[in-house]
């Protein structure tokens, strides 16, 4: 005959001690459920929570038990409250779960587990039908569903689409840079292909005094491409070949104004197509002196004035520059302005630091820049990314993601691919 349970009341948690005995291993008592799992998978249930084990969860037979507890001081359960036991239980795949609980959808009831810490946290992947909450689950510890006064809002990351245009000095001193960043294309297309951004890169010359291919703003054309995209044909090749403009353009540099032409006057011309409406935009100027531009062609002010309103969100255009650090005018301040990045030229001293460069050029095109539907309480937020291979859900550290108040937009930045990024906060009605 089997003998009931010893319970264990330690941390506001009633615990089942002792539940299995030889030869029995599946039961349920009044205040817990036990069965044997093995490789094969399979269900336990108690006071109509279930929770399934996959093939593969479980490497070897293990006791796993399922029992009434107690609900934290901090939570008020709408719904039975459970502990999936033994502690420290090793899943190699996530089980699922479904608890029943009391309340309508609409009403906040969202589940809680453990995160890896012990710490209850809410299950952003957990889905309300009919009453009944399902998430997977990730390890032993208590589950119940209790109320949440924060609202979530989901953004999923996809693929960016992105337009690069690289404003490339081609004055007498610029052969060596020029000459790193062939060598390092190989390893940038590998970064942009891997990246999974549909791109198109195109370069022009800071050269305005002089009509030639790559001048005043014209795309370099190579055998009637103006950019490299995804589709390009020895895409290695025919970026090569626009990046080596040589060393007889003008001594009178004018990148901004270059990269003006090139999307402003030039945009519907002899560069149309190169720039998508969709697309984010990342102006690249690489220069060892600083910007002539002429202000009949674009001035400082109405540069950044032109740039801002390019896109509907300025949050989706760059402009770096690759410069002289001893720069002050012209090129610093716009980029400051406009929002950017200033690296040293000594970076195109080696390949690797171009790859380096490009590399955190392309990371920003899976920046969140999101605008929240409601206003947080106290201005708190939480951002949480749930990663596109199903991987349990974290939450994303505060140097990666900013909050706007006056705006009320949150930036997320360092995401991939098909990750979801959720801002969790309560919102002020």
């Amino acid at each position: 005959m089997r003998t009931s349970p010893l319970i264990v009341l330690l941390a506001g948690c009633q615990y089942a001690v002792g539940l299995t005995t030889p030869g029995q291993s599946t039961g349920t008592s009044e205040s817990c459920a036990w069965r044997s799992v093995g490789p094969d998978g399979g269900d336990l249930a108690f006071a109509g929570i279930v929770v399934s084990f996959p093939t593969g969860a479980l490497a070897a037979a293990t006791d796993v038990e399922l029992c009434a507890a107690v609900a934290p001081a901090e939570h008020e359960p709408r719904s039975e409250v459970v502990e999936l036991g033994p502690p420290g239980l090793a899943l190699a795949a996530p089980a699922a779960v479904t608890v029943p609980y009391d309340g309508v959808p609409e009403s906040g009831a969202v589940l809680w587990a453990p995160d890896a810490g012990g710490a209850l946290v809410r299950q952003l992947r957990g889905v309300d039908v009919g009453g009944v909450i399902a998430a997977p689950l990730y390890r032993a510890g208590l589950v119940l569903v209790a109320y949440d006064p924060r609202v979530a809002e989901p953004y999923v990351e996809e693929d960016g689409v992105a337009d690069i245009l690289l404003v490339l000095d081609n004055s007498c001193s610029m052969g060596p840079e020029q000459a790193v960043i062939s060598q390092a294309i190989p390893d940038v297309l590998d970064e942009l292909e891997a990246s999974g951004v549909d791109y198109h890169l195109g370069v022009t010359s800071t050269d305005l005094d002089r009509a030639y291919d790559g001048a005043s703003g014209a795309l370099v054309d190579v055998d009637g491409e103006r950019w490299v995209e995804r589709s390009t044909v020895d895409k290695v090749g025919v970026f090569e070949r626009m990046v080596s403009l040589g060393t007889n353009g003008a001594g009178t540099e004018q990148g901004l104004g270059a990269a003006y032409l090139a999307l402003e006057d030039l945009a519907a011309t002899t560069n149309a197509g190169f720039q998508r409406e969709e697309a984010q935009l990342a102006v690249i100027v690489v220069s060892d002196e600083p910007d002539l531009t002429r202000p009949s062609v674009v001035t400082d002010v109405d540069f950044v004035d032109w740039f801002e309103t390019l896109k509907d969100t300025p949050a989706t255009t760059w402009l770096h520059g690759v410069l002289d650090p001893e720069f002050e005018e012209g090129y610093p301040k716009v980029v400051d302005a406009v929002g950017g990045q200033l690296y040293p030229i000594e970076a195109l001293d080696q390949p690797a630091g171009w790859t380096a460069f490009m590399t955190d050029v392309i990371g920003k095109f899976y920046v969140h820049d999101m605008q929240l539907a409601g206003t947080p309480v106290d201005g708190v937020v939480e951002a949480w990314v749930l990663p596109a291979d199903g991987g349990e859900p974290s939450p994303i550290p505060l140097a990666g993601f900013a909050y706007d108040a006056a705006a009320n937009r949150v930036q997320v930045a360092g995401t991939a691919p098909g990750d979801e990024v959720v801002i969790l906060y309560e919102p002020l009605f």
